[in-house]
């Protein structure tokens, strides 16, 4: 492994865990149907109404921030303490 650290540097990124897994795939999708909603939004208030469209996209662009931030600020966390575990040194350090 030494070797390969060495012609390709180090894994920039820890192994993904199952539950960083779902929290990615729930991202994913709850950005995909945000911005098909917006792209819809006409045909879901002639169907539903307008309040209803514009709470149940209000209600899934808040969602997808939720969820976003909380996985980006997770797997950040997760990458650095993998990377400083492993004793790899941080961007714009010297070891």
């Amino acid at each position: 492994m030494k070797l390969l650290e060495r012609l390709f540097g180090p894994p920039m990124a820890a192994p993904e865990s199952p539950a960083m897994h779902r929290l990615r795939v729930g991202f994913i999708g709850s950005a995909a149907a945000s911005a098909l909603g917006v792209a819809a939004i006409d045909a879901v208030a002639a169907m539903f109404g307008r309040a209803a469209a514009g709470g149940a996209l209000a209600l899934l662009l808040l969602f997808t921030v939720i969820g976003g931030g909380l996985f980006f600020v997770r797997k950040a966390r997760i990458d650095e303490r993998w990377l400083l575990d492993r004793s790899f040194e941080r961007e714009g350090e010297v070891a």
